[in-house]
């Protein structure tokens, strides 16, 4: 583990699990920097083409790796995105990954207007954990 000041923290989950709302809070709490993956990859175009399907832009990943590095490093940061797989395997201290009721989530994703096929891929992982699976995954490939 890197010799940091300060923890880094992941907050994962499916879209609507409430991962945004926790994150800032807890870096307001904690006094952390609040670094939210989508926000990053838009004001930096770490996008590889869009995705008609899903209707959403395709995150490059490398880009995003690149552009989050430094300030990583220095530690302090509580991350929020749905996924973990990509990120370098020793920037996390923890992993949180969030869960929600299906019903719930649903009424949320419609909320934020995902399309039918939007909704149904993230209430299969979130039902499938995919993405507790995915960062269950990640914490070990350093044994």
């Amino acid at each position: 583990m890197p010799d940091r000041k300060s923890p880094n923290i992941l907050i994962t989950g499916t879209p609507g699990t409430g991962k945004t709302e926790l994150s800032s809070k807890l870096a307001a709490a904690a006094g952390l920097r609040h670094l939210n993956v989508g926000q990053i990859a838009e004001e930096n175009n770490c996008y590889d083409g869009e995705d008609e399907v899903l209707e959403c832009k395709v995150l490059d990943e490398d880009k995003v790796v690149e552009c989050m590095t430094p300030i990583m490093e220095k530690g302090g940061n509580v991350v929020d995105y749905h996924g973990s797989d990509f990120f370098d395997e020793d920037w996390f201290d923890i992993i949180f990954c969030l869960r929600t009721d299906t019903a719930v989530l649903a009424g949320r994703l419609e909320e934020r207007q995902y399309s039918e096929i939007k909704i149904k891929n993230n209430l299969e992982s979130e039902i499938l954990q995919i993405l507790l699976e995915e960062a269950v995954v990640s914490t070990q490939s350093t044994g």
